[in-house]
């Protein structure tokens, strides 16, 4: 796995695997639909949604956090706790999804490793060109 999320502490893994025994935190599994590179956006469904989301990953310009985003979806991961789980902060609001519902009605989840791994591989990276406004380019920067 790259160097964006990092493994969990002995200590908070004991705490999620008492989260996952009492219900508290859920385990979320991806199906992942197609992957398209060029333009960096993996199509996939998480447990529970009908319709195929576009997700597209970035790190944040202050803390380089992982964000992972789709329409009415935002993923933030906290640290990989095995070797099939990353730890996540989730959230699926109605309308759009936007970094500021990581911190209002978001919940810990466990999400598949694979997902995390697939988004930090196809993640926006700095310079890259992320559309186009008026036919100028959009240029994601990290800093």
């Amino acid at each position: 796995m790259g160097e964006v999320v990092k493994e969990l502490s002995k200590e908070l893994k004991e705490k999620v695997k008492d989260g996952v025994r009492r219900g508290v935190i859920k385990k979320v599994q991806v199906e992942i639909v197609e992957i398209v590179e060029k333009e960096k956006m993996v199509r996939a469904r998480l447990k529970g949604q009908r319709r195929i989301r576009e997700f597209i990953a970035y790190k944040t310009a202050d803390t380089k956090d992982l964000i992972i985003q789709a329409d009415d979806t935002i993923v933030m991961p906290i640290g990989h706790y095995s070797d099939e789980w990353t730890l996540c902060i989730y959230n699926v609001v109605k309308g759009k999804a936007l970094f500021l519902h990581l911190r209002y009605g978001a919940k810990l989840a466990l999400i598949s490793r694979d997902f995390i791994g697939i988004m930090e591989m196809v993640r926006f990276r700095d310079g890259d060109v992320m559309g186009y406004v008026e036919g100028s380019p959009v240029v994601y920067r990290e800093s």
